[in-house]
């Protein structure tokens, strides 16, 4: 497992991304700091100025459900009409053939 976790945090600070946080027992602190020191040519992207998901516009807005819900029962019928239309078209040509 220590063998994974070092080469994900190598991985990591090569491609310059926000560090996975192991457990200590997984990958001490010195072996994260030896990683950053070798293979880390800035510091890890900070994330000052993102927005928490718990604080994100998408998720403090109200849906309206009753209107997805209606939505989503409208297409259902549309689709079978369009299923219904493609069975006769089916069907048809079959009969014409024969």
């Amino acid at each position: 497992m220590t063998e994974f976790a070092y080469r994900i945090r190598k991985i990591q600070a090569e491609l310059n991304i926000p560090p996975t946080n192991f457990d200590s027992d997984i990958l001490d602190e010195n072996t994260v700091n030896r990683i950053d020191y070798l293979y880390r040519k800035s510091p890890p992207p900070s994330h000052e100025g993102v927005v928490k998901d718990e604080d994100s516009a998408a998720e403090s807005s109200d849906i309206d459900y009753a209107q997805l819900m209606s939505w989503s029962d409208k297409s259902r019928e549309s689709l079978q009409e369009k299923r219904n239309h493609a069975h006769l078209l089916h069907t048809s040509q079959i009969f014409m053939l024969t």
